[in-house]
């Protein structure tokens, strides 16, 4: 101390006889003659203790709001109303969104990074904000340095501070994360929607089908062969009866409606036996590259559907390739664990074996990716695609307990990743294609016909009829129960699956069985596994998908009633 500075404060910790630590202060005032010399000192001490304890309690819970805040994905803000601007900006800023707290206060640079689409909505919002400072908050997105794009929600309270003035708090959170897992909820729900949709239109589709093909069945051995424009005439109208049934059923897989023929599968084995077609289909112009992995896991799935979806996207691929290009197929296993999830948060976790196709072509722009698995919706020109392929492919990988996912760059090209569960049972060979037997005659069985649409089920009747069966008629179940009590003569009940009146046709089924085991049953729909009302150990019933042609009727019929009842 001295002359000019005569008083002092120090602070320190002292140790009692108990151990314990307290902390004190000291403030000390000297006292100096004329000729500058101290001649007193005064020194007061106190406990300060309590003090620093409330100063260190206050620095942790600081620093543990700070940890929060910045770990939360949180900028807090002050928004100067007077000045009408930003008086402070949280330094993770930079972190969290690449920008520097500096661009961020500058409104017309803050203006700038602006996803393009929000930004007359955001300046709109900002104006009214100015006129009349108000509490709300609002979501826009941001781009980033590096040109991808960040969810915000920015919040808002007008506050007045201890001088009186009027201060915005305000915080912007990262909710990038929440708004894709919302965009996916919506996706999904959407193809859900749209997944059942079809799936009705499919139903009514395959019932007209079955009336022209029935109807043009019967109609063509009626011809007179020499007739040969006639004749072309009805069997082109039966081909596309025959094209559109092939329609319904890619609409019924994209709902997940078309029943599943799984086995075990080699996959490296199958996309081999594919990669032969698929040459000769794609022609020279496309190189067919494969890498397939060792000891790649089996799966189970409908090998005719997995090599259809294979088929799809090679023709796809083909098609954003017309000056030819690559085309890579490879396997691959994966094991996805559930804290992996973030864009494959559709992918259970557990073990896959992947099916990735990519190619060199003309890509997808990205503000349509997102619709590619909508049922017709096609990039290609008006009669070069029906728009069912990657939709066929999307609920094949759903009703396979899987997943596909597509990434795409405009002139870069698009990859495709189809993800199928794995199996522990042994793949099963490839089936051996058996020759087409002709049917044999009828012997004049009586079928018990039930189809609640009138018009197919007079066709169906004659078409049996002209087969050589006696029929019976009914509408729905609980008449064709009715009938089936008067008359004991009937050999086959022939039912379709789905009928209103509260029985469908695997229930009408089982009552069946229940009441004449020694009746022979054959079940048809246009979409087969609608009925899932089979309780766990009913029988499982011969199927026979609409629309189907005559042959195929004769056939399945002498195949069930040639049979001995189990």
């Amino acid at each position: 101390m001295t002359p000019e500075n005569p008083s002092g404060v120090c602070e320190h910790r002292v140790v009692l006889a108990s151990g314990e630590v307290r902390w004190q202060q000291w403030s000390d005032t000297a006292r100096f003659d004329a000729g500058g010399r101290a001649i007193e000192f005064q020194s007061v001490g106190r406990d300060i203790t309590a003090r620093k304890l409330a100063e260190q309690n206050l620095r942790e819970s600081e620093r543990r709001m700070r940890h929060l805040v910045e770990s939360a994905g949180v900028v807090p803000y002050t928004w100067d109303i007077e000045g009408k601007r930003y008086s402070y900006i949280g330094p993770q800023v930079e972190r969290l969104f690449g920008h520097s707290p500096e661009q961020w206060i500058d409104t017309a640079k803050w203006l700038q990074i602006l996803h393009p689409d929000d930004r007359a909505r955001v300046e709109c919002r900002l104006r009214e904000f100015l006129r009349q400072p108000f509490d709300g908050s609002m979501e826009y997105r941001m781009l980033r340095p590096d040109d991808s794009v960040v969810w915000v929600r920015d919040i808002i309270q007008i506050e007045t501070d201890e001088n009186g003035r009027r201060v915005g708090y305000g915080t912007v959170v990262d909710v990038t994360d929440s708004k894709q897992r919302e965009g996916q909820l919506l996706q999904a729900q959407k193809m859900e929607a749209v997944g059942q949709l079809t799936s009705g239109i499919a139903h009514d589709f395959n019932n007209l089908l079955m009336i022209v093909t029935v109807n043009l069945d019967m109609l063509l051995p009626r011809l007179d062969p020499e007739d040969t424009l006639a004749r072309d005439l009805v069997e082109g109208a039966l081909a596309a009866g025959v094209d559109g049934g092939e329609l319904t059923r890619q609409l019924l897989t994209f709902a997940r409606k078309q029943p599943m023929q799984a086995m075990p599968i080699d996959l490296n084995a199958l996309v081999t036996r594919s990669v032969g077609l698929l040459r000769r289909m794609l022609g020279k112009i496309v190189d067919i590259e494969m890498e397939l992995a060792e000891d790649l896991w089996p799966i189970e799935s409908d090998p005719a559907q997995l090599e259809a979806a294979l088929t799809n996207l090679a023709i796809n691929a083909r098609d954003a390739m017309p000056m030819g290009g690559r085309l890579a197929i490879a396997t691959a296993n994966l094991h996805f664990e559930a804290r992996g999830a973030t864009a494959d948060a559709e992918l259970k976790p557990g073990d896959y074996a992947v099916l990735t196709v990519a190619d060199s072509g003309s890509g997808i722009p990205p503000d349509i990716i997102g619709r590619v698995f909508e049922p017709f919706f096609t990039t290609k020109a008006i009669g070069k695609g029906s728009g069912l392929g990657l939709s066929m492919i999307y609920g094949f990988a759903k009703q396979s307990d899987g997943h596909v996912e597509i990434e795409s760059e405009v002139d870069r090209g698009t990859t495709v990743r189809l993800y199928l569960p794995r199996t522990t049972r042994a793949p099963e060979p490839a089936p051996v294609v058996a020759r087409r037997s002709e049917p044999a005659a009828a012997a004049g069985e009586l079928i018990l016909v039930v189809e609640d649409n009138d018009t197919v089920r007079k066709s169906v009747v004659r078409q049996l009829q002209k087969l050589g069966y006696r029929t019976l008629e009914a509408g729905d179940g609980q008449e064709a129960l009715a009938v089936l009590e008067r008359d004991p003569r009937i050999d086959l009940l022939f039912s379709d699956v789905v009928m209103p009146g509260g029985m469908s046709g695997r229930q009408l089924a089982a009552a069946v069985r229940r009441r004449r085991p020694d009746i022979k049953i054959l079940l048809t729909s246009g979409f087969p596994d609608k009925a899932g009302d089979a309780r766990a150990g009913e029988r499982k019933e011969p199927m026979l998908g609409k629309p189907y042609r005559q042959r195929d009727l004769a056939l399945k019929l002498r195949e069930i009633l040639q049979t001995e009842t189990v």
